[in-house]
């Protein structure tokens, strides 16, 4: 969405003109616009002003999409760590849990996921996350995309949902296959 919004074309030099959903299409003219079409009313809400627009995937199992994304944030925050607290801290027996996640283990977790900004320039930003009610975290951001993962596989808590629900975060929970 991010290069079709911006025009942005892939390694091949292609650019996204439309994406197909199961409730619409999201088409992205030269002129930089946004068109959405869907298929049915309920998927458009208006609060104050803003128009919010629900976007259901065509893919099935989005999930595991989810669950793939969420492995590249954690590997991601692990090569931060390493990066910024040395590779001495990064090899420590206390990211065990996160290596075995990151390498396809069953685990438990989640994934946060900001509102997307479509307006937003798409600028790639890589960060650990000290100041927040998880432990320690990855967040990703690129564009308007906004993604956190805890870097300590677990359950959310009441205090990271409040956290996620005062940032304007989704949350979604890895489960355990």
């Amino acid at each position: 969405m991010i290069r079709g919004y911006h025009r942005v074309p892939d390694h091949r030099g292609r650019l996204v003109k439309e994406i197909p959903l199961r409730n619409g299409t999201l088409v992205f003219p030269k002129d930089k616009a946004l068109e959405v079409t869907v298929h049915e009313d309920e998927h458009l809400t208006e609060e104050e002003g803003i128009v919010r627009v629900t976007a259901i995937s065509k893919r099935r199992r989005s999930g595991d999409q989810w669950r793939r994304a969420t492995r590249a944030i954690l590997k991601m925050g692990l090569c931060l760590v390493c990066y910024g607290y040395g590779h001495d801290v990064a090899l420590d027996a206390e990211w065990d849990p996160l290596r075995a996640a990151i390498a396809g283990d069953p685990y438990e977790g989640y994934l946060l996921i900001g509102e997307f900004d479509v307006f937003a320039m798409p600028h790639l930003k890589a960060s650990l996350l000290t100041d927040s009610p998880l432990s320690l975290a990855a967040q990703l951001t690129y564009g308007g995309l906004d993604l956190v993962a805890d870097l300590h596989p677990q359950a959310p808590s009441a205090d990271v949902r409040a956290w996620a629900k005062q940032g304007k975060y989704q949350v979604m929970e890895i489960a355990p296959r």
